[in-house]
């Protein structure tokens, strides 16, 4: 709940830092800092690439650390908000653990799809360009 003095950052703050938005901050930020081992040389964007084939999951056709870097941020953005909107209804007990675990679910489903719509969109053959 949003205490007296706590503003729209501290109601972000805390709704990214307890269930079920801590689930994905985790990954979050361990998705930024492989990226920061990317930037100043010390990983290759396609590490995991020979490791895990994205394909089946609709995924293929992009470095698996960009594909999971979409799904985490998207699920990231949609469980952080959908946590405060949570907060902001005043549901508790039961209720409120329940709708938290939807989200969480929710969350998951809206970030792979996204992943999956933006991969499939930059694949696409571009067309009324000059080759």
């Amino acid at each position: 709940m949003q205490r007296e003095g706590d503003g729209a950052m501290g109601e972000l703050i805390t709704a990214a830092a307890s269930f079920p938005g801590l689930v994905f901050s985790s990954a979050l930020v361990v998705a930024v800092g492989f990226w920061l081992l990317v930037a100043v040389g010390a990983a290759d964007r396609h590490t995991f690439d020979a490791d895990i084939d994205l394909r089946a999951a609709g995924l293929g056709g992009a470095p698996v650390a960009v594909a999971l870097t979409l799904a985490i941020s998207v699920a990231w953005l949609v469980c952080v908000g959908g946590a405060v909107l949570l907060e902001r209804s005043g549901v508790l007990g039961v209720a409120h653990a329940a709708l938290q675990l939807a989200l969480l679910c929710a969350a998951s489903a809206v970030g792979w799809a996204a992943a999956r719509a933006l991969i499939a969109a930059s694949a696409a053959p571009r067309s009324g360009g000059s080759a």
